[in-house]
């Protein structure tokens, strides 16, 4: 998709600036909470072997995922994430 935007030959160093400040504006949002993301699930067999397996249900977005943890008592603390939460601007 990224190539999708701006094409697929060369980038000229002197459009670098300019298409940077579109990825930190508008484009690392996506990529940061809506790009669909396996998670591992941790299995340990009779022999005592662990292994990491990414069932199809466990594929979701970061940004699902971390409404899906469970509210915290205090959410007033800064850092802390809530099921409100939502992702803002890029700054």
């Amino acid at each position: 998709m990224i190539r999708k935007l701006v094409g697929y030959g060369d980038i000229a160093g002197e459009h670098s600036e300019e298409l940077q400040k579109f990825y930190m504006a508008h484009f690392n949002l996506y990529l940061t909470y809506h790009r669909p993301c396996g998670y591992a699930t941790l299995t340990v067999d009779a022999r005592g072997k662990r292994r990491r397996r990414c069932p199809v249900e466990d594929y979701t977005t970061p940004y699902e995922r971390v409404r899906r943890w469970p509210r915290r008592a205090n959410t007033s603390s800064p850092g802390s994430l809530s099921n409100s939460w939502t992702p803002g601007p890029a700054r």
